[in-house]
């Protein structure tokens, strides 16, 4: 009541004109005091409107990310990996080719390149692969090479059955992550007010890098690891489509 006008509403019960009022006449059937508290009633309604409407503000940015996430985890549901991981493997081999690139002449460096698969994958030998369009292609050449070499040695059905798990609990992890980063984003930012900034704009602003980071690292996880991944080497007898692939959950973490 302090906030919406407590003052004067003691302020009523305490003037002349309430004083006139009989003692066994209902509160209720004082005009002035009906008026005010009505008055009160649509200002703590407006404010708690108000309040709702922020917090679902907030709330749409994550639902948006809720979204695209979930549509990609029902795509693998339905057994829709290959598309998807298609295209992490293109993203990240642009990220990684980027890295490398020389900021003056914009070059990319082949011998930069070989050492940072050859440091992703573990592997001092480099996958063999076909003639490229330039040193730009040639770390997605690489990548594809090695899960061409697991599907020969393991089956495809084996690897795609690994890649599907693999995005799977990469979005699951990763997803539980960036919804506790986006809580103490919404934190954080209540304090943006002091600086004259309106904190739901910075909110958003912010929520959108930190999404497009989740997308990234999902890729990456996901896409590394495959690198590091190898099929059991072959023996006397031939091989098994059915046996798994391998790859260690310390990797898999060291990787993340």
């Amino acid at each position: 009541m302090r906030i919406f006008g407590g003052d004067k509403l003691f302020s009523i019960f305490n003037s002349p004109i309430f004083a006139s009022v009989p003692a066994d006449e209902p509160l209720a059937e004082s005009g002035m005091l009906t008026k005010r508290i009505t008055s009160v009633q649509k200002q703590v309604e407006g404010r708690n409107f108000d309040m709702r409407k922020h917090v679902l503000e907030y709330d749409d940015v994550i639902n948006q990310h809720r979204l695209v996430i979930y549509a990609r985890r029902n795509k693998l549901l339905k057994g829709e990996s290959q598309e998807i991981f298609d295209e992490m493997i293109v993203r990240v081999s642009q990220s990684l080719t980027e890295n490398t690139r020389d900021p003056i002449t914009g070059a990319i460096s082949l011998d930069e390149v070989q050492a940072a698969y050859r440091l992703i994958s573990g592997k001092e030998k480099l996958p063999e692969i076909q003639e490229t369009l330039g040193n730009d292609g040639i770390m997605e050449s690489y990548i594809r090479a090695h899960i061409d070499d697991l599907r020969s040695k393991a089956g495809d059905e084996n690897v795609n059955n690994f890649i599907n798990q693999l995005i799977l609990q990469s979005i699951d992890l990763l997803w539980m992550q960036h919804i506790d980063a986006m809580t103490h984003l919404r934190e954080e930012v209540a304090f943006e007010s002091y600086a004259q900034k309106n904190p739901l704009i910075v909110y958003r602003e912010r929520a959108y890098d930190r999404f497009m980071t989740l997308i990234s690292d999902i890729d990456h996880r996901v896409v590394r690891s495959m690198i590091a991944s190898q099929a059991p080497e072959p023996v006397t007898e031939a091989l098994d489509p059915n046996t798994p692939l391998t790859v260690s959950l310390d990797e898999q973490s060291t990787i993340a």
